[in-house]
C-alpha cells in the first residue's frame, strides 16, 4: 500500500513539474475525486494566498488550475451555496481568512460592482473577471466609487487576458507605431446559444455585454487608440447575439467586429483577427497560428494569456495594474453603445 502511495506521489510530482497539475485538478473535480482535488490545492506552501468570491465552472476550469500550476495558495471560497468550498475542504467565508493578499472576483456578472466596492480596500490587489458591470447603473456606481477612492483604479486588474496571449504580444511588437492607421477585422464564432448565467440579461448581461467586452478591449489595445464612434447592425431584428459593428477611432483607424452565434465552431475555429497597416499584414487564428507578412508562428499552451496575466498580477506592485478598473468600465461603455446602435439603427458617438 505504501509502495503504491509513493508511486502515486511520484506520478503527481512529474505532472506538477510538467505543468499539468492544474489539469489533473480539474479532471479530479469533474469526476468527483474531491479528496485528490483538495489535496492538490493544499500542497502549496506559497506565501501568496488568494481568496475567491464565486467558484463556478469558469473559476474551476480556468483560474484554480492556474493557481495550482503556479503553486499559489487558495485561502477561502465565498459562494452562494458553499458547495465548492465544502467539496475542496476550504473555509467558506472571506472573514475567516485573515492571511490572503489577493482576491479573485468570479461571481455572477451583475454582482461584480457590489463585490468590488466591498473588497477592493481590504486586499492588496483584486482580480475581477470581466465584465466589471453589465448596465448603466453599475457603471454609475463604479464611477462614484472611483471618484471617492481613486487609488482603487490601479489596485484592480480586469480579466482581459487576451492582451497577454503570446500571439498578441508578438503582434504588438510587430505593429509600427506613429502616424500609421490600422484596419482590423475580428471575427468571433461564439457558438450556438446555450442557457446559462451569461445568457440571462439580468444576471450576465447576455453575450453582447458579458462576452464582447473581451473583444472590444483587445481591438482597442492592438490599435492603440480610443473608439470614437460605433455603428452596429444585427443579422436578424432584435437579435443581439449575431451582429456586425464598425468602430471609428480617434487616430483614424477602423475596425470591424463580426460576432456570430450561428456558426459551427470546430469547423473554422472560434476567433480570427486580420490586421493591415503600412508594410504589415497579419492574420491570427484562435491564438494558435499567427501569420505576419508570410512568417508563420505556431503556439501551444497558454494560448489565451491567462497564465501570463496571473503571473504579472502576482509579481507587479500593489498600484501597478495591468488592466485597470476604469479600462474595464470603458469596455462596458463600448458594449452598451453597440447595443444602443443595434436598437436604434444609428451611429453612436463615445468621445
Amino acid at each position: 500500500m505504501k509502495k503504491n502511495h509513493n508511486k502515486f506521489l511520484e506520478v503527481l510530482s512529474v505532472l506538477e513539474n510538467s505543468g499539468f497539475s492544474g489539469t489533473v485538478f480539474f479532471i479530479a473535480y469533474k469526476i468527483k475525486l474531491f479528496f485528490l482535488a483538495s489535496w492538490l490545492i493544499r500542497r502549496s506552501n506559497s506565501t501568496v494566498s488568494i481568496d475567491l468570491i464565486g467558484c463556478g465552472n469558469y473559476a474551476l476550469s480556468r483560474h484554480i488550475p492556474i493557481f495550482i500550476t503556479q503553486k499559489l495558495k487558495i485561502g477561502s471560497i465565498d459562494t452562494k451555496s458553499g458547495l465548492a468550498a465544502k467539496k475542496l475542504n476550504l473555509p467558506r467565508s472571506l472573514t475567516r481568512n485573515k492571511h490572503s493578499n489577493y482576491l479573485l472576483i468570479c461571481s455572477p456578472h451583475n454582482m461584480h460592482p457590489e463585490h468590488l466596492i466591498e473588497n477592493v480596500n481590504k486586499y492588496q490587489k483584486v482580480y475581477c473577471e470581466k465584465p466589471v458591470c453589465i448596465d448603466r447603473k453599475g457603471l454609475n456606481i463604479l464611477k462614484q466609487f472611483l471618484d471617492n477612492f481613486p487609488t482603487a483604479d490601479s489596485k484592480v486588474t480586469v480579466g482581459f487576458n487576451r492582451r497577454n496571449a503570446p500571439a498578441v504580444l508578438q503582434i504588438m511588437k510587430s505593429i509600427p507605431r506613429g502616424n500609421s492607421k490600422i484596419e482590423l477585422t475580428y471575427r468571433v464564432n461564439f457558438g450556438t446559444r446555450v442557457s446559462n448565467d451569461m445568457s440571462d440579461i439580468k444576471i450576465g448581461g447576455g453575450r453582447l455585454i458579458g462576452a464582447c467586452c473581451h473583444y472590444v478591449d483587445l481591438i482597442e489595445y492592438i490599435i492603440g487608440s480610443k473608439i470614437l464612434n460605433i455603428y452596429a447592425r444585427p443579422l436578424q431584428q432584435d437579435d443581439h447575439d449575431t451582429f456586425s459593428a464598425i468602430f471609428g477611432f480617434k487616430d483614424g483607424s477602423l475596425a470591424t467586429l463580426i460576432f456570430s452565434s450561428e456558426g459551427i465552431r470546430p469547423k473554422v475555429g472560434k476567433e480570427q483577427i486580420s490586421i493591415t497597416t503600412k508594410d504589415l499584414s497579419v492574420d491570427l487564428l484562435d491564438f494558435r497560428r499567427l501569420n505576419i507578412n508570410g512568417k508563420i508562428y505556431n503556439y501551444r499552451g497558454g494560448l489565451d494569456g491567462s497564465r501570463i496575466t496571473w503571473k504579472k498580477f502576482i509579481s507587479n506592485s500593489e498600484f501597478d495594474s495591468q488592466i485597470s478598473l476604469s479600462e474595464g468600465m470603458h469596455a462596458t461603455e463600448v458594449t452598451l453603445a453597440i447595443r444602443e446602435s443595434l436598437n436604434n439603427n444609428e451611429k453612436v458617438s463615445l468621445l
